[in-house]
């Protein structure tokens, strides 16, 4: 397993790990929201201060996916996801700015699915490319 293509497997799976996370680490969002809405607003805390943790992860595979030569499907969704992941953070606090840009606002859980969305497929197309099983899907 010392061999270049070992190396790159070895890569591949900590990638497969970590989008993975990334995928449940949404999830926690989710609970977050649901928590702060219907349970106790303090649960918002942790929501924001969670998304930076999944932020720094979603830059760190989309790091991994350019510089450990991943096929282009995967690393595109990658560089899409942190897209998304950077305009849910902005979506989050438009009408803060302006009440016109409320609307925008309203944007925020759409693209949280759109960002659930690439994630999985990312994740899906991953699993893939470890296991040998099939093409990956752009």
């Amino acid at each position: 397993m010392g061999s270049v293509s070992g190396g790159k497997q070895w890569l591949k799976t900590i990638f497969l790990v970590g989008i993975w996370l990334f995928v449940v680490g949404l999830l926690f969002q989710l609970f977050t929201v649901g928590m702060a809405v219907f349970i106790d607003p303090s649960w918002w805390t942790n929501h924001v201060l969670f998304s930076h943790v999944i932020g720094v992860l979603g830059f760190i595979l989309l790091l991994m996916a350019l510089f450990g030569r991943f096929p282009t499907a995967i690393w595109r969704l990658t560089g899409l996801m942190n897209i998304l992941f950077f305009v849910q953070g902005s979506s989050a606090n438009l009408s803060l700015i302006s009440p016109a840009l409320s609307l925008g606002t309203a944007f925020h859980p759409v693209n949280a699915l759109l960002l659930f969305w690439t994630a999985t497929t990312i994740a899906q197309n991953t699993q893939r490319m470890v296991t040998g099983s099939k093409q990956v899907h752009s």
